[in-house]
């Protein structure tokens, strides 16, 4: 059977410092918790020899700046197979945090995992390794043991609960949050599930610039451009003349712009291109609206943000990064009070004014 080193590696993205045990996450998040584990806490997660990977090649020595969890598990514990659909959930749920999940049988025959994995639909890499081995680098003594390791290559926690692993994912994620100035992007803020998101993908990977507005027809404001609004938090909402809930939508935008426009809170409402019989002159008389709105009319902006309904709202934060893509409509008003206590990017928000002065 071929063999891979599998390196946890200390090399950092970033340098964080570990807290004891005690101060981090609570004793009651620990399936089991011992004085190995505590121990083992703090340090350098050790290699694993593993052999051959199924459901994807997996490489920590690649995987810098992840954080990595592990799931130890054996062919005959009905408990860690039963685990294995909440696990496919947290490894995409998470996955675009730089949240990386694998299983590691260390128990069972080895000819029977494709079989389980297969049955269980799992997603995320797994492969087996010899018991002597783990026995001798890691304190698994029951099954399943969850190994959590930080971005740095160290072990943040070991033996969590398995009711509990999101947690301790959420906590440090909000712990990098509060480092770095950056709020971060809730689960709930964003409407539909996986198969709906699925056409964000572009957009979501690494807050990437968002597509510019290629729109016309503009009221109640110049022509603006994404660029222009650096400093400011933007929402650009996605909507249509002849859409009933307008009479919600609406109301809505205009109670934001009251409450946040002195805050830094820009709303633009991009209307598609098919009027219908509403035409949005008529639009703006009957819902009294203030705020800029345009109209798409070549498609393009649609095209390139994919709303799939009216309306649906993105975010975008001081610095001109696209933030949140569709966010649900419940969760606006949250998402805009988080982004827009941000502090304000000076350099970032000085770029398009350097570059006039350059010309």
């Amino acid at each position: 059977m071929k063999v891979h080193r599998f390196l946890v590696s200390a090399l950092a993205l970033l340098t964080l410092a570990v807290p004891t045990l005690a101060t981090e996450f609570p004793a009651e998040w620990y399936w089991e918790r011992t004085e190995t584990h505590a121990k083992f806490e703090g340090r350098e997660a050790p290699a694993l020899t593993v052999g051959e990977w199924i459901g994807g090649d997996f490489d920590l020595t690649k995987m810098k700046g992840n954080i990595v969890i592990i799931d130890f598990w054996a062919v005959w514990c009905g408990n860690c197979i039963a685990e294995m659909p909440k696990n496919n959930k947290i490894a995409e749920k998470y996955a675009k945090d730089g949240v990386k999940m694998v299983g590691v049988c260390v128990s069972g025959e080895a000819e029977k995992m494709p079989t389980i994995l297969s049955d269980n639909m799992v997603a995320y890499p797994n492969a087996y390794v010899q018991g002597e081995q783990v026995e001798k680098d890691w304190p698994i003594d029951t099954f399943p043991t969850y190994a959590v390791i930080d971005r740095a290559g160290i072990v943040r926690a070991i033996g969590v609960d398995p009711e509990h692993v999101e947690d301790v994912i959420e906590t440090m994620l909000a712990n990098e949050a509060d480092k770095s100035g950056k709020v971060r992007v809730q689960p709930t803020w964003l409407e539909g599930d996986s198969e709906k998101r699925d056409r964000l993908a572009r957009l979501e990977k690494n807050f990437e610039q968002p597509p510019a507005l290629t729109v016309g027809n503009w009221h109640n404001s110049e022509a603006l451009q994404l660029d222009q609004l650096k400093g400011k938090v933007v929402v650009l909402d996605f909507w249509a003349t002849w859409n009933p809930s307008n009479d919600k939508s609406i109301p809505r935008n205009k109670e934001l712009i009251e409450k946040y426009g002195k805050d830094g809170l820009v709303l633009i409402g991009v209307c598609a291109s098919t009027l219908g019989n509403v035409s949005i002159e008529q639009a703006i008389e009957k819902h009294s609206i203030a705020y800029p709105v345009c109209v798409d009319t070549d498609n393009k902006t649609n095209t390139a943000y994919a709303p799939n309904g009216y309306s649906d709202y993105y975010i975008i934060d001081r610095a001109g990064k696209l933030r949140v893509a569709d966010c649900a409509n419940a969760k606006l008003e949250e998402a805009v009070k988080a982004l827009l206590s941000e502090k304000i990017d000076e350099e970032a928000v000085a770029e398009p004014e350097a570059a006039a002065g350059d010309e």
